[in-house]
């Protein structure tokens, strides 16, 4: 059990840098650079419908 929970929260870290990264490329591409704007809200889409998948698969609690 306790390796499923450092395995959560490494993946919450991985997740917080990748949106963070994200976050820079939207406001760089806001800022005028120019960036492939259909990369950003497809894996932001991506993102959370992974992260809400994983908080139901945690209430079952069954390894």
């Amino acid at each position: 059990m306790h390796r499923v929970e450092a395995y959560l929260v490494q993946v919450r870290q991985s997740y917080i840098k990748i949106y963070l990264r994200i976050t820079v490329l939207e406001r760089s591409a806001r800022d005028g650079v120019n960036l492939n704007n259909q990369l950003a809200p497809s894996v932001m889409w991506f993102m959370t419908s992974i992260i809400q998948k994983r908080e139901i698969k945690m209430c079952d609690g069954d390894e």
